[in-house]
């Protein structure tokens, strides 16, 4: 895109000055015939365009936000898909028998929109599997617990040792079987 001609550009100062209320709009023929105006002329001038300048900076940034909410799918067609029906998609699209709570929560950082139906569809949270060679899953089993509300669960013990489980995991099983529905 060129850049417009000083011309257009006196024109669109005119009718943007134009559109102001009288206290605020100065006589203006721009460049030409104000190059030699009066220093309280010139001033007022500058001070007009520095305003016009602030009103399209903010009107450039309100475009550019509103290209970005765009872009990032929020006018998307999965987002006009209603809750329940997503949800639905989402359970129907799983593959209980490859997968994990990791996957749920992955799932759940793609956007808010994906994380509002992860975190808040129980059946999603109804499978648990658990290796007790994987000191950090520790936390899938409350948060099954937590999410999966009433339903049931169905957990998945992968155990190397059972005496190296019951030594470092044992305790927490028994919690959490306390705890449980």
């Amino acid at each position: 895109m060129n850049c417009p001609t000083n011309e257009a550009i006196d024109h669109a100062l005119s009718v943007l000055a134009h559109s102001l209320n009288n206290e605020h709009r100065p006589n203006y023929n721009f460049f030409a015939s104000n190059a030699f105006g009066s220093a309280e002329e010139l001033d007022r001038e500058v001070q007009f365009i520095k305003t016009v300048q602030s009103g399209l900076n903010d009107r450039i940034s309100t475009i550019i936000r509103q290209r970005y909410a765009y872009r990032n799918n929020i006018a998307s067609r999965i987002y006009n898909i209603p809750l329940d029906i997503f949800t639905h998609i989402l359970s129907a699209s799983i593959d209980m028998e490859n997968w994990s709570i990791k996957h749920l929560n992955n799932l759940a950082r793609v956007s808010k929109y994906w994380a509002t139906t992860v975190l808040s569809t129980p059946e999603l949270w109804t499978v648990v599997k658990y290796n007790t060679s994987e000191y950090k899953q520790r936390h899938l089993w409350e948060q099954a617990l937590k999410k999966s509300k009433q339903l049931p669960i169905s957990c998945q013990l992968y155990v190397r040792s059972w005496q190296e489980f019951r030594k470092n995991d044992g305790l927490a099983l028994d919690r959490i079987s306390d705890e449980s529905h």
